[in-house]
């Protein structure tokens, strides 16, 4: 977009200094991403732009964080790496948004820049209070698209966007995880070992400084990021007010394929998504779907609907779509609880069931 030829041209200059002064512009206060966007194109350079930052500013109010070298070496200290657009690592699709980031924070092993032509990314989102079905399904779709060689991308929040990364990881793909809170803030605290497993083989990335907190507009603005560095943004459940919801309008906005899991009828977590999908959005059945709206087709592999004999049909049949406690299975069966306990855990090594972290079973 626009600021792509001034992008191409800064390449050229001392790199360093150049990606320390998007740094530091990006941490100063008042200016804001427009305003740093409009000082740098007008300047011609970020290095310009501070130049001329400094000169309208008393000195001696700046402090000793603001000076750009300190700043990038204070990353390079924290293993984080920080990417701007200078950086041949920074995604090109970012600069499809009005207002691009300055800088990423980018911890982890994983490239941000985009795949290969045939490997493609898709942001999947929703509720954090999501239901033990849309915390199924958004793992196995994860899962599944992961398999595919399809990076997927989310926020680290709880419900939906712990799920996609969980699934993304046992699926054996990378995943990038977009934060709203600074990389020294470990938010949720209860993701802290997830997000190891992230770091380890995919990217935690926030735009925001090391101990930035989690203030709540900062969410809608992440959005953006994750919007536009997918190719699909899939909302697996999301009620009428949910934040998915602004990534998915965002996506939209920049001609980016939005796709809904129906659900439920009268489902407070369903309404966001069959209002997506009344407006136009594509349906998400399966991870076929989203591969079909990719240009990725797939000769169809048989499925696994039938059920096992003996106890482990009849508990895959108690689980039902929203899967159960261990108590409930028993209710259901009528089998002995060690029996029911010791079926579930036969069938987890199978692949076909999950607990979740709520104690619920549920179906894959």
């Amino acid at each position: 977009m626009t600021q792509a030829p001034l992008v191409s041209r800064m390449e050229s200059q001392d790199h360093d200094r150049e990606r320390a002064c998007w740094l530091a512009l990006s941490q100063t206060p008042g200016l804001g991403i427009a305003g740093c966007w409009k000082r740098i194109r007008e300047s011609g350079s970020a290095q310009a732009a501070w130049r001329q930052l400094q000169a309208c500013a008393d000195r001696a109010s700046l402090q000793p964080s603001q000076v750009p070298r300190d700043l990038l070496e204070d990353s390079q200290r924290a293993d984080v790496r920080i990417v701007t657009p200078v950086d041949p690592e920074y995604p090109d699709r970012l600069l499809d948004l009005h207002d691009p980031p300055l800088a990423l924070h980018v911890r982890g092993t994983s490239c941000l820049r985009e795949p290969p032509p045939d490997r493609k990314t898709v942001a999947i989102v929703g509720s954090r209070r999501a239901t033990p079905y849309g915390i199924s399904f958004a793992e196995s779709l994860a899962r599944d698209l992961a398999r595919q060689g399809i990076r997927v991308v989310s926020g680290l929040a709880r419900g939906v966007d712990a799920a996609a990364h969980r699934g993304s990881l046992r699926g054996g793909g990378p995943t990038l995880a977009i934060l709203g809170c600074g990389l020294g803030v470990h938010y949720p605290r209860e993701h802290r070992r997830l997000r190891q497993e992230i770091e380890a083989c995919g990217a935690v990335v926030s735009e925001y400084p090391a101990h930035t907190g989690p203030d709540p507009w900062r969410f809608p603005a992440r959005n953006r990021i994750l919007a536009a560095l997918a190719d699909v943004v899939v909302v697996v459940q999301a009620a009428c007010r949910s934040g998915a919801l602004i990534t998915a309008d965002l996506a939209s906005e920049i001609g980016r394929d939005v796709m809904a899991v129906p659900g439920p009828v009268g489902w407070a977590e369903s309404e966001g998504c069959l209002q997506l999908l009344a407006d136009g959005a594509a349906v998400v059945r399966s991870a076929e779907d989203v591969l079909d709206a990719l240009g990725i087709h797939l000769s169809p592999a048989p499925k696994r609907t039938d059920l096992p004999d003996g106890t482990s049909g009849e508990v895959l049949a108690a689980l039902g779509c929203e899967g159960a406690r261990v108590d409930t299975l028993v209710d259901r069966t009528g089998r002995a609880p060690g029996l029911v306990a010791a079926t579930l855990v036969r069938l987890e090594v199978e692949g076909r069931v999950r607990r979740l972290p709520e104690g619920i079973w549920v179906k894959l």
